[in-house]
């Protein structure tokens, strides 16, 4: 497997994916969109709230990613998390009614309301994100 990646992601509840890719290609904040391959540098990054996927032969594996941390070495990527889905997981309804949700918190929020508002903005961000893969 020493052609291959190793890609594992954990999120905050513990859900896990771990298999042997042959690139990944993540968004950094700082840098934009950056490709992965075996045997290259190793690095640390923080992650946007973005869509990752990866090549495995000719077939893309899409996953809607919250936010997080990658941590690549000896061709192992390790991503951490808050959340993340796979494109098949997503239920477009479920989705929509989230950002909805999430929309209507912010538009009812007052100014002092701190951490509601971080938390709907989150999930907001959340939501258009998985739209995003869902389109």
């Amino acid at each position: 497997m020493k052609d291959k990646l190793e890609i594992t992601i954990t999120s905050i509840d513990g859900k896990t994916y771990h298999d042997f890719v042959d690139a990944l290609y993540i968004d950094i904040p700082t840098s934009g969109r950056m490709g992965i391959l075996p045997n290259r540098i190793p690095f640390v990054s923080m992650l946007s709230t973005s869509i990752i996927y990866f090549l495995k032969g000719y077939e893309k594996y899409y996953f809607a990613l919250t936010e997080g941390v990658i941590n690549y070495r000896d061709s192992k990527a390790t991503i951490l998390c808050d959340t993340f889905e796979a494109a098949g997981e997503l239920d477009k309804t479920r989705v929509i009614s989230e950002k909805e949700k999430a929309e209507e918190t912010l538009s009812k929020l007052e100014t002092t309301d701190d951490v509601i508002y971080d938390d709907a903005l989150f999930s907001l961000k959340e939501a258009l994100n998985r739209l995003k893969l869902i389109k």
